[in-house]
């Protein structure tokens, strides 16, 4: 009987124990995606995880493509999620694949002959969607679908989708928007010289300078991600504008690769080949002195062929804390 007691005691110890340290930490149920068993996360961690994706256009209708870019994706799970050249092949091909994993997806095609989105992916066990658009680049307060911003030198529509959040872990409302800047095929090279019509330089900084003030308007800190098209050697200018208002995730994070990110299929990783900088044109940035940036990382891997890379460009993702 004395020995039935003390079970009895010991195991409404440990309930209370468990019960107590639970109100500590927040505890959420995942499936694991290679089988249909169920397990416990017990889940304490208030960092952001940030991913920013340049897709490729050019294999949106392509499943094998569509599958390396999901397996990349969900090999990091992030909080919040850019992608940029999503056009409905990718758009369709992402909202099958990502749903059942509890993202929920805010984009509009920017219109045009070369129709694209540069949608965002919001992990909705993490946060609560306040606000949400998506708004054309350029100085006309009316633009929408097809709309370029010619007045700046744009030859392509140009758009940024955007969301305002509240974190269910914090109770801290945050605010996330990702683009596609600029580039111009005619100057054969993204940093050319400019013309009497055309300034890609010009847009950019622009299209940077029109995030921010949106940004500020908000009076909400967040992060923006994208395909920028710019390198900080060759285009300081923009660069300075952004760190006017941003920190950058890849030159805060010492131990971030000194590589480039839009990789070319590889050409670009060829010392013989190469015709640009060596250093990244896919940014992650955070509000300044608002985050600490954890960890930076582009995703990269070698190869010999287009097929051994997830898209012409890496991928990259960033780790962010509050201060």
């Amino acid at each position: 009987m004395k020995n039935k007691f003390q079970s009895i005691v010991l195991f409404v110890g440990l309930f209370v124990f468990v019960s107590c340290n639970n109100n500590q930490t927040s505890i959420s149920t995942t499936s694991d995606f290679t089988s249909n068993t169920t397990s416990m996360v017990i889940e304490n961690d208030n960092s952001i995880t940030v991913m920013s994706c340049n897709l490729d256009q050019g294999h949106q209708y392509n499943n094998y493509y569509h599958e390396k870019v999901k397996n990349q994706i969900i090999s990091v799970m992030p909080d919040l999620l850019g992608v940029q050249e999503e056009g409905s092949g990718w758009t369709e091909a992402l909202e099958n694949s990502l749903e059942e994993y509890g993202y929920q997806h805010i984009y509009e095609s920017r219109g045009g002959s070369y129709p694209e989105a540069s949608g965002i992916f919001i992990k909705l066990d993490r946060f609560d969607i306040k606000e949400s658009g998506t708004f054309w680049f350029g100085e006309s307060e009316n633009a929408s679908s097809g709309y370029i911003a010619s007045e700046w030198g744009a030859v392509f529509p140009r758009v940024c989708s955007w969301a305002l959040l509240t974190d269910r872990y914090t109770n801290t409302d945050i605010s996330y928007f990702n683009a596609h800047l600029e580039y111009n095929h005619s100057y054969g090279n993204m940093n050319g010289a400019a013309t009497e019509t055309s300034n890609t330089k010009l847009c950019r900084k622009n299209s940077c300078l029109q995030v921010i003030d949106r940004m500020k308007k908000l009076n909400v800190p967040g992060f923006f991600t994208g395909d920028l098209n710019y390198w900080r050697e060759e285009e300081n200018d923009t660069y300075q504008a952004c760190l006017e208002y941003f920190d950058d995730a890849w030159a805060n994070y010492e131990d971030s690769q000194k590589m480039c990110t839009f990789h070319n299929y590889g050409t670009e990783l060829n010392e013989e080949t190469r015709e640009h900088p060596y250093s990244p044109i896919d940014y992650i940035f955070s509000t300044k002195d608002k985050f600490v940036t954890n960890n930076f990382f582009i995703m990269n891997n070698d190869g010999t062929k287009e097929s051994d890379f997830v898209s012409d460009h890496f991928f990259v993702q960033a780790n962010f804390s509050y201060k």
